[in-house]
């Protein structure tokens, strides 16, 4: 009896020893995967549905029809700024019409989840025309912002977009009125640092105008640009 509680015992003991070394002896579990997706950032953009959040971005632009700058900053939920541009063309068919503009930036976060998000962005503004005797625009566009994600760096831009423009001559008093209808808003956003991005957008669709003979002509958008995060 006593032999056989030894020999139990002796069994007992090796087991947890061969257990305990052998935890002893196993590499340690490999650390959690990170995003590989290369950049360097991607928490904040300015033209998918993420928004700011804090801090303050100055970005630009240039292409058609024209160039901007605007300033951007960031107030929890949604962003405020302001934006000033020079366009050559016009923004309903392929024409020259010099003029520059301020705009009043509003971007309201709608929807985030991870790889898809959402923003309502409103800008109005007044500008100036010099072609055709001169005149003032008065601008009242909204677009509704949305991004993929597809790794934190990398936004794929989409957007739907509606830019009411009224225009009034200070030659002649009259009125005009145009309605660019930006239904496809296509464009990438890459973040090479935390504080610095690269975008390209364009956006394209019908635009009605209702001066002059009226009639429906092509809205077309394409620019290229930076941002800075100050």
């Amino acid at each position: 009896m006593n032999r056989r509680l030894a020999s139990l015992l002796a069994a007992s003991l090796l087991l947890v020893s061969s257990t305990a070394l052998a935890q002893a002896e196993a590499p340690p579990p490999p650390p959690p995967l990170e995003d590989s997706g290369g950049g360097g950032g991607g928490a904040w953009s300015v033209y998918s549905g993420r928004t700011l959040h804090s801090g303050n971005v100055f970005a630009a632009e240039v292409g058609w029809p024209g160039l901007n700058a605007s300033f951007y900053h960031g107030a929890g939920g949604f962003d405020i700024g302001g934006r000033f541009t020079f366009n050559y063309g016009t923004e309903v068919g392929f024409g020259i019409l010099p003029e520059m503009n301020l705009h009043f930036l509003m971007r309201f976060g709608l929807l985030d989840r991870g790889m898809f998000t959402m923003a309502l962005q409103i800008e109005p503004g007044v500008g100036f025309y010099f072609t055709g005797g001169a005149g003032m625009g008065i601008y009242m566009p909204v677009a509704l912002q949305m991004g993929i994600h597809p790794i934190s760096a990398l936004a794929i831009l989409m957007g739907i977009e509606v830019r009411p423009i009224i225009g009034i001559s200070f030659a002649g008093g009259g009125v005009g009125f145009w309605l660019p209808l930006l239904f496809v808003n296509p464009g990438v956003e890459y973040a090479l640092t935390s504080n610095v991005a690269l975008t390209f957008r364009m956006a394209f669709g019908p635009g009605i105008v209702a001066t002059g003979g009226g009639g429906v002509g092509f809205a077309f958008r394409a620019l290229m640009g930076v941002t800075i995060k100050l």
